[in-house]
């Protein structure tokens, strides 16, 4: 079990490898020490899911999020106090935590909240460069920049394979067994389906819809195919959607997963929590939400190479060109193009952009609105239909701006 010890500021996690969080009812959130006596006894409510994988509670999840938010003020707090060693070691556990998480879990729903514990990371790295008034030494930008560069693609932040592990506890619970990969949904099979929400209504003919909702479809289908059928089927679209996760967002082709994946949209609507919790969430849209995080990465880690370059020669490149190979391998790719991002100076200050969703250069001048940056870093709309502007990486604005 990881313990915390405290230092005169702030909650650290020590250095052990693992978070040491144990699944399951008689796991760490039993635990007293960590979850004050009382404070959890809603986890511990009788469930229809009779301890299926679906079931499994992740209470530590919270946690961790107001950790990473502790530890972010706390480099705020330190930066403020000109204190670069405990910035440093603030920053070099915000970006380390998540990357545990990650690879401690395999839900995706896991990899969503590691993913803004890593937000936290970048937003916090982009205050301390973009501070007259402060500064990390050199070893410790570039420190920082090779933690970041790690991930490359989606599939290095992100997992499907505990959906898949799900749907294979769902069949199991709910099928026969002949011995060879074949079966019969059984009762007990009908009446657990009916307690998760998947049989709460009956299929409508006329109410087809496509939904990149893979376990939702599989248990949809459960009840007119064999325990082979079922499996098969889930496994391929499962397959499509891992295949997409190791590729670039503007490469995936989603729509075989969607093709794999017609269900009924009334039987979405009475899915019942936890379950859609679990399930509801478009595996395109976690990708698209790990290539947000990968394309503000590009641009923290970017910044960081140019702030170097200025240490060294009193002045910024005229190009990203002139940083590679000494601070960088090679420019970032645009996350929505494949070309290389873009770079300006505004007020002798770095601007580094995406063109965006309509994929043309609009000076780095984000899409007019509320939350504009949601309309320039899509990547599920054609150009056509794309507002027009870019997806500024660096300095990322306000997303309420």
């Amino acid at each position: 079990m990881s313990k915390f010890y405290v230092t005169t500021a702030i909650v650290y996690p020590n250095a052990a490898p693992h978070l040491g969080f144990i699944y399951g009812l008689n796991g760490s959130m039993r635990d007293e020490e960590l979850w004050p006596a009382g404070a959890t006894k809603h986890w511990y409510a009788p469930s229809p899911m009779g301890g299926s994988v679906m079931s499994v509670l992740l209470p530590h999840l919270s946690d961790l999020r107001q950790l990473a938010e502790a530890i972010a003020l706390d480099a705020r707090f330190a930066q403020d106090k000109k204190d670069p060693q405990r910035v440093m070691r603030d920053l070099e556990v915000l970006v380390n935590l998540p990357e545990q998480l990650h690879r401690d879990s395999v839900f995706v729903v896991v990899d969503i909240v590691a993913l803004g514990l890593r937000e936290f990371a970048l937003q916090a790295i982009q205050d301390v460069l973009m501070d007259e008034n402060f500064k990390l030494s050199d070893a410790d930008l570039q420190n920082l920049a090779h933690l970041l560069a790690r991930p490359k693609l989606a599939a290095d932040v992100m997992s499907f394979s505990g959906e898949r592990i799900m749907i294979h506890d769902v069949i199991q619970r709910c099928y026969t067994d002949d011995g060879s990969g074949n079966g019969y949904l059984n009762l007990e099979g009908q009446r657990f389906l009916k307690a998760i929400g998947a049989a709460s209504v009956k299929p409508s003919p006329d109410d087809h819809r496509l939904l990149t909702d893979a376990a939702t479809s599989a248990l949809t289908v459960a009840f007119s195919a064999s325990r082979k059928d079922v499996q098969e089927k889930f496994d391929l679209m499962m397959d499509n959607a891992e295949t997409n996760l190791r590729i670039p967002m503007r490469q995936a082709r989603w729509e075989a997963y969607q093709q794999r994946t017609i269900t009924e949209r009334s039987v979405v609507n009475q899915l019942r929590r936890p379950v859609s919790s679990l399930f509801l969430y478009s595996l395109g849209t976690a990708q698209a939400r790990a290539e947000l995080y990968l394309g503000h990465r590009d641009g923290i880690v970017a910044a960081i190479a140019l702030e170097l370059y200025r240490r060294r020669h009193s002045a910024y490149p005229s190009s990203l060109d002139s940083l590679v190979p000494q601070y960088l391998p090679e420019v970032p790719a645009d996350r929505i193009t494949g070309e290389p991002v873009k770079y300006k100076l505004v007020d002798g200050k770095p601007l580094i952009y995406s063109v965006g969703a309509d994929q043309d250069d609009d000076g780095g001048k984000p899409p007019r609105g509320k939350n504009s940056w949601i309309s320039a870093a899509n990547w599920l709309i054609t150009k056509e239909g794309a507002k027009d502007g870019d997806w500024v990486l660096f300095p990322q604005l306000n997303k309420d701006d």
